[in-house]
């Protein structure tokens, strides 16, 4: 399935202006396909290209490395050391749903706990959520070949900066003043997903999956994944889902203890910074989670936002 994206966009003055969008895919760590459940459009940024978007991928640092540099993500096991992926430090769906489908009738809604505790620290010493912090809760995914315990963080400001200069291949000195000015001044004090939520602009319309419909893509996934058909009553979760509704489907498409890394799935947070320069690119955060659930429990946003591995201070 194509993605369906869903957008928070912001409006910066100047020469160089910026559309910020806020999408949120559901994308399968196996799976083909890409979900995306949501779109949120606060304000408009005057430029439209057809670029191709430079992704930068991101992921929750309690998910992506441990202590020793060890690779979690790839593994899909987290510690568990058997078929079956101990999800620990997988988010829970139910947590999901209460962080990121928090609405009235499940809506699409970030909670304000998740809004505070996904920070986005470049260098010790900053401030988020009126507190200086020592590490970041997000880095980049890059992070996983570095073979030691210590993380990049993630920079908003400087990473789309550095996107434009070698899109551009000026650095930021040859900007009109104001262009760079209005960048900082909206950028330079963005360090958690509150604080992308709190820029000033017009407010657009927003959209979303319903829970249902988000459900029925996770099912047809997971079916897809184990090479499931659809009239399977047992193990099929789309046959769940249509004879006996979100919660069967959801029990079997999410449960890592029967059905392993096919149920362990991958939800992506994204926010984009648009850009109309002629020959600037869009600037893509992709925020990956691993989502799923067990009978041994699984992690909470409180539990999966508490890393404390030193950032490299290169995001400067």
């Amino acid at each position: 399935m194509e993605d369906l994206l869903i957008m928070l966009i912001y409006k910066f003055r100047g020469l160089l202006d910026f559309n910020f969008f806020l999408f949120i895919h559901y994308i399968m760590p196996v799976a083909k396909h890409s979900i995306i459940f949501a779109r949120i459009v606060p304000s408009e940024l005057n430029i439209v290209t057809t670029e191709n978007n430079n992704v930068i991928d991101l992921a929750l640092v309690s998910q992506l490395i441990n202590s020793s540099g060890q690779d979690i993500w790839q593994l899909k096991k987290h510690g568990g050391g058997n078929t079956n992926a101990d999800i620990s430090l997988a988010l829970g769906w139910t947590e999901f749903v209460d962080h990121f489908y928090g609405g009235g009738d499940k809506d699409f809604a970030v909670s304000q706990i998740a809004g505070r505790r996904f920070t986005f620290i470049g260098i010790s010493g900053e401030y988020a959520n009126g507190v200086p912090q020592g590490t970041s809760q997000i880095t980049h995914m890059s992070d996983r070949g570095a073979n030691d315990a210590n993380i990049t963080g993630v920079s908003i400001l400087n990473d789309v900066i550095d996107s434009v200069v070698l899109d551009l291949g000026l650095p930021h000195e040859a900007w009109d003043s104001c262009s760079y000015m209005n960048v900082v001044n909206n950028l330079q004090d963005v360090h958690t997903l509150e604080d992308v939520m709190r820029v000033q602009g017009k407010l657009q319309q927003s959209c979303s999956l319903t829970m249902a419909q988000l459900v029925h893509e996770i099912a047809s996934n997971f079916d897809e994944n184990t090479g499931t058909a659809a009239n399977d009553n047992t193990n099929s979760a789309l046959w769940k889902l249509y004879n006996g509704g979100l919660d069967e489907a959801v029990a079997i498409a999410l449960n890592v203890g029967n059905n392993g890394k096919d149920a362990l799935h991958d939800l992506v947070l994204s926010v984009m910074f648009k850009n109309s320069t002629p020959g600037v690119r869009n600037v893509e955060f992709r925020v990956h989670m691993l989502v799923g659930n067990n009978a041994k429990g699984v992690g909470t946003v409180k539990s999966l936002t508490q890393n404390e591995l030193n950032v490299r201070g290169t995001q400067t």
